[in-house]
């Protein structure tokens, strides 16, 4: 028997059954969504950037090398914190100064400071500038004011050159002499003046390759036996600031690699490192414990304790006139004469 509300009870379940689906379509297509966003619940952030290597920089007028009298921990610090120098970024000119980042200084100093002697930044002849006939004429220059050359190792071994408060000693160096590749000619040149001058000088070697080249190996062994400084000038001729900030410990590594090589063709090891493009690094100690005591730059360094495990000293670069050059060089022991 049909009762009438029996195709009611259908229609509504019909519409109950469809208006059901309808909602689970919905639910279906919203969870889908949320599994495709979150992963059914697993969250997928963004990984997390790397962080930048840290090295343990010491604060600004920190002694690198004696233990801070205070007692107090530097914090590490990551490069890309570090105070940028106000002087300009190094442009790598032989004739225009790279100025950077100045060592902490020294203290409290437990020797005696001397005026630094005043030394002159040479490269191997370029474009626009000669060099050895600029050397020529500051070797006049010096010659009339009764100057005479000497090493950073030979006041390291003789401090009484440093006690003629008149400054009657300079420095003269070289850069950019490359082991591994003949002399370039204009360094030939140079040191045939400095010897026909009976000068000595401080060469700054750059030691990337293998096999060092047998006639620069022969003269460079020549001339440490007459008192020249073989200096390092780095393995790669990097800007050592900017290794440090890639990884410090790359730093001593250029340098060892660098002493390396040179110990093989001198049989001792250099304690005189012209630094690449006049960049000094933060930490000293990365290269007080390769065995460096003279790092050479190119701006400060005025006054030197020879009792202090690393020295910074400046140079001058040349100026257009060779006269010009060594009376700005001389100046500032006139003025405190």
């Amino acid at each position: 028997m049909r009762y009438p509300w029996h195709g009611v009870a259908k229609q509504k379940t019909r519409c109950l059954t469809a208006s059901s689906a309808a909602r689970a379509l919905i639910v279906f297509a919203l969870t889908g969504c949320a599994c495709l966003s979150t992963g059914c619940g697993v969250s997928r952030q963004a990984p997390a950037a790397p962080q930048e290597p840290t090295s343990t920089l010491l604060p600004p007028g920190t002694d690198p090398l004696r233990a801070p009298a205070t007692g107090t921990s530097v914090q590490p610090a990551t490069p890309s914190k570090m105070t940028t120098p106000s002087s300009p970024a190094p442009t790598g000119s032989p004739i225009t100064p790279a100025t950077g980042t100045l060592p902490a200084p020294i203290s409290p100093h437990v020797g005696r400071q001397y005026d630094a002697p005043p030394a002159l930044m040479l490269h191997p002849r370029h474009a626009g500038f000669d060099a050895p006939t600029f050397l020529r004429g500051f070797l006049a220059a010096a010659s009339e004011h009764l100057l005479h050359t000497v090493t950073y190792s030979q006041l390291e071994a003789d401090p009484s050159l440093l006690d003629d408060g008149s400054m009657q000693i300079l420095i003269i160096t070289i850069d950019d002499v490359f082991l591994q590749a003949p002399l370039d000619p204009s360094v030939e040149e140079m040191i045939d003046i400095l010897r026909e001058a009976s000068a000595v000088a401080v060469l700054g070697i750059v030691t990337e390759g293998k096999a060092a080249d047998p006639e620069t190996a022969a003269t460079l062994q020549e001339l440490s036996s007459l008192g020249w400084d073989i200096a390092s000038h780095g393995d790669s001729h990097r800007n050592l600031h900017e290794i440090e900030l890639e990884s410090p410990g790359h730093v001593r590594y250029d340098i060892r690699d660098s002493l390396d090589k040179l110990e093989d063709v001198l049989g001792a090891r250099p304690r005189v490192l012209i630094l690449p493009y006049g960049q000094m690094v933060s930490d000293a100690r990365l290269l007080h414990k390769e065995g460096i005591k003279w790092a050479v730059g190119i701006s400060g360094g005025q006054m030197i304790d020879l009792t202090d495990r690393l020295i910074y000293v400046g140079r001058q670069p040349p100026l257009a006139d060779p006269s010009e050059t060594l009376d700005v060089m001389l100046r500032p022991f006139a003025a405190s004469g």
